[in-house]
C-alpha cells in the first residue's frame, strides 16, 4: 500500500512469537516501516522452517544484534529512541539488559503479546499456541462428538492475538496526542477464551456444550430452493 495514515510510522520488532511478527506484518502492510531485530543470522536451511517464517518477514528491514555485546544493545537502543511502535514478546524475550528495558519503556506505543498478559499466576509462563488452545478449552470445541479434543492446525492464538494487538496499536495511535507512552497489552489466553463467544453463553444458562465435528452450533446448512422470483435462502435451527 502506498498511500495510509501510518505511512510514517516506524516500528520495531523484537519478539518471537508468530503473533509478534504477524502483527508486525499487518502493520507494514498498512504502510509502516518494520525493522525486525534478529538475535543472529537467519538460518536457511529447509529444516529450519525459514519458508513459513520468510511469510512474516516479507517487506521489513532487519538488523542483527548479539545482546551479550554492548555496542549492539547501544545501536539497538538508538534505533528504538527513533521508533514510534516497538513490539515484543516479553515472555520469550532473552534477558534484556536494563538500558534496553528502558529504551523499550520509552518508547511511544510499546505492544506486549504474552501467553497469560503483564499480571497474574501465570504471567510469564512460556505457553505455546498448542498449549494454550488446551488449557482455553478452545481444542475443546473442535472434532467429533465421539473423539477426542482436536488441535487446530493452524496457530490461531497467535493469528487472533496479532490482529487483536494491531487494533490496540491503531487506537493507541488515535490517542498519541494526549499521552507521552502507552502500552498495549494483549494476552494470547484471553484471545482463546474471546473465541469460544458460541460456546460460553451455553455455560450461563446451566447447559455443557460438546463438540459437534462440523455442524454450527446454532443454525444448519443453509438451504436454497427455487421460487418464482428467483432463489430464495432459508436457514432452519440445526434441531
Amino acid at each position: 500500500m502506498t498511500d495510509t495514515f501510518i505511512n510514517n510510522l516506524s516500528v520495531v520488532e523484537l519478539g518471537d512469537r508468530i503473533s509478534t511478527g504477524l502483527c508486525g506484518a499487518l502493520l507494514q502492510r498498512l504502510g509502516a516501516d518494520v525493522v525486525m531485530v534478529e538475535p543472529g543470522l537467519p538460518d536457511l536451511a529447509p529444516e529450519s522452517k525459514w519458508h513459513y517464517r520468510a511469510l512474516l518477514a516479507a517487506g521489513k528491514q532487519s538488523i542483527v544484534v548479539d545482546f551479550e555485546r554492548e555496542n549492539d544493545v547501544d545501536r539497538l537502543v538508538a534505533v528504538l529512541g527513533q521508533a514510534d511502535v516497538a513490539l515484543i514478546s516479553s515472555d520469550w524475550a532473552a534477558d534484556l539488559s536494563e538500558k534496553l528495558r528502558a529504551a523499550l519503556k520509552n518508547t511511544a506505543i510499546l505492544c506486549d503479546l504474552t501467553a497469560f498478559g503483564g499480571s497474574g499466576p501465570l504471567a510469564g509462563q512460556r505457553y505455546t499456541d498448542s498449549m494454550l488452545q488446551a488449557c482455553s478449552g478452545l481444542m475443546d470445541t473442535t472434532g467429533s462428538s465421539e473423539g477426542p479434543p482436536t488441535l487446530t492446525q493452524v496457530p490461531i492464538t497467535e493469528c487472533c492475538a496479532a490482529v487483536f494487538a494491531t487494533a490496540g496499536i491503531l487506537s493507541a495511535l488515535r490517542s498519541r496526542s494526549r499521552f507521552t507512552t502507552q502500552t498495549v497489552e494483549v494476552a494470547l489466553f484471553d484471545t482463546a477464551v474471546s473465541m469460544l463467544s458460541t460456546f460460553l453463553p451455553a455455560h450461563f444458562v446451566g447447559e455443557c456444550p460438546t463438540r459437534i465435528g462440523n455442524r454450527h452450533t446454532a443454525m444448519s446448512p443453509w438451504n436454497a430452493y427455487r421460487a418464482q422470483d428467483g432463489w430464495v435462502l432459508l436457514c432452519s435451527a440445526s434441531n
